[in-house]
This record gives structure tokens, sequence and C-alpha cells, in this order.
């Protein structure tokens, strides 16, 4: 049987708030032994801290997550100051974890680093990856293809990328037992009789009209519809100093296509007019801003856990 544990803790003490979460995992776990866990936690905190205390309570388990920009709990809402720890147990289950560095200078060897080590240490094929990663600064478009590749088709990726409160104020990081790491990869790979389900929903409804891209490098957005990416956000949107994170944009890749995905903003460059967004895009596409209701992210919320236990 497979439990999963989870504690919350909320506090501008990260002690305070690693005791909470610890003690809150204790008490959902009962007498079972854990395995392995996943830890989140706002940038602000000491990281450092908070994992020796989660290893003192739970040695010898792998550990693995990274920074948010707020989480949400089950049973107790939405937080920015809080550690959030989920442990869990199961029969036949199996995990190896790793790590790879300089994601942002080369994202195949800090994938195949990652993978090496987390299949080194689960000494089987896995059927699952748990990854986190540094968003802001890696190519995670890149990371993805590569590490896709060297798992196949039969062993999928869940995960997401690390964020932070403000990025003027405290950096993404990344955590694997007790390092504390930035500009990386984390993984989590799980073997043995493991069964899953999932479901994926986009709450993000496109808004007004579409514009070409008509200049990129990298992950930066040069010029969009005659003008600079930087002045086309300020027409709709005014002048901001942040990025308008609240508004990606949805990204149309042929003019047939009524299909898109997502791309945000992360840094706007006023020398240039830039806009730096969470991947690349290519030149030609089709963008649209895009905007999130509350009542259509709880329609979609309610469809995806029912079609995933379905």
């Amino acid at each position: 049987m497979f439990r999963a544990a989870p504690g919350h803790g909320e506090s501008l003490d990260v002690a305070d708030a690693t005791r909470m979460a610890i003690r809150r995992c204790r008490a959902a776990l009962g007498d079972d032994a854990p395995q392995a866990g996943i830890v989140f936690a706002g940038a602000l905190f000491d990281h450092t801290a908070m994992l020796s205390d989660i290893q003192t309570a739970f040695p010898e388990i792998p550990i693995v997550g990274c920074t948010s920009a707020g989480q949400i709990a089950s049973g107790y809402g939405l937080s920015d100051d809080a550690v959030d720890l989920l442990v869990f147990s199961g029969d036949g289950i199996r995990t190896g974890t790793g790590a790879g560095t300089g994601l942002s200078r080369d994202p195949v060897a800090a994938v195949d680093e990652a993978v090496e080590t987390a299949r080194t240490a689960l000494a089987e094929k896995p059927v699952l990856c748990l990854a986190f990663s540094d968003g802001v600064h890696a190519d995670t478009d890149a990371m993805m293809r590569h590490l896709t590749r060297r798992l196949g088709p039969d062993c999928p990726v869940f995960g997401g990328a690390a964020g932070s409160e403000s990025l003027q104020i405290a950096k993404t990081r990344q955590f694997l037992h007790d390092r504390v790491l930035s500009d990386s990869l984390v993984l989590m790979l799980l073997g043995g009789n493991i069964r899953y389900s999932v479901s994926i929903s986009n709450s993000w409804m496109p808004i007004g009209p579409a514009a070409v891209v008509e200049e990129t490098q990298g992950r930066d957005v040069i010029r969009i519809d005659g003008r600079r990416a930087l002045d086309f956000y300020r027409y709709y949107l005014g002048p901001h100093s942040e990025p308008a994170i609240e508004l990606p944009l949805a990204v149309f890749e042929s003019a047939d296509d009524d299909s898109f995905y997502i791309r945000g903003p992360v840094a706007f460059y006023e020398s240039t007019g830039a806009v730096s967004l969470t991947g690349a895009i290519p030149c030609g596409a089709r963008i649209r801003l895009t905007e999130a209701t509350r009542e259509r992210i709880l329609l979609d919320t309610r469809k995806a856990g029912t079609d995933a236990v379905a």
C-alpha cells in the first residue's frame, strides 16, 4: 500500500515552520516507515537549517524539492511563508536521486549528471521521474527534451521549476538531501510496483488580438508586431518595473492551429526592449495575452481531479 503523509508549517521562523510540518507528517504517516520526502519552501528561509531539521527527523531517507512563489497544501490553503513536506511509504517502491549543476550553461550535461547519479542509486529501470529545476536562468525546453530522451517513453516526467516571491530579493533554490543548490536540476526516480494516472488542465484563456513574433534570441523576444517586445507589453498593460507574470503569453506555432502553450515573462530589459520568457518561442509564432479567472481555475481543478481519479 502507498501512503503519502503531507505536513504544512507556516511561520516567519523557519525552525517553527519546519517543526510544524514534521509533526504533521508524523501524525499522518502513523507507524509506517517513510521512504522518501519532497519539500517546498519560501525562498527567503534558511534552507540549510530547514533541511538539517528534516534529515534529523527522518534520517537516511532521500529528500528533494525546491523553493516556491507560494504553496498550496491540503487543509491549509495558500501561503508564502511556509514549509510543505510530503513523506511517503509504499510496499515495493524504491527511489534514486541525483542532481545536475550548471543547468543554464549546459542543460545536456546537467541532465546527464542528474540521470546517471539517480539511476545508479535506483539500480533498476525507473518507471516515474520527479524533476525540480531552475526555470529562471535555464533553457527548460532543452532540458526537458534531453531528459525525455535519456529516460525513454516508459518513464514520464512530472515536476516543475523553482520559484521565488521576488527574484530581486531571493534567488530560486533546489534541494537534494542536505544540499541547497542553484542553477541545477534535481531528480527523484521511482521504481517498483507503481501505478499512476495524470490529468492536465490549463486555466489560462487567450484575450485580445493576436500578434506575430518577429525576432528572438534564445529565450529573449526582441520584436513583436513591429514593436520592441517591451513596448508590446506596455501598449496593453502600461509601464511596469516587474514582469507581467499574471498575464503570460499563449503561443500558437501556426496560423491554423487553435492549440497553444504558455510562456511567461521573467525579466524586462529597458536598454534593448527585450523580454525574457520562461522558454524559447519560434519566430513567426502568433501570441496572445492570457488571463485566468477564479471561476475557471476552480472548474478546471475539479475537472483535472475527476479525470485523474477516473
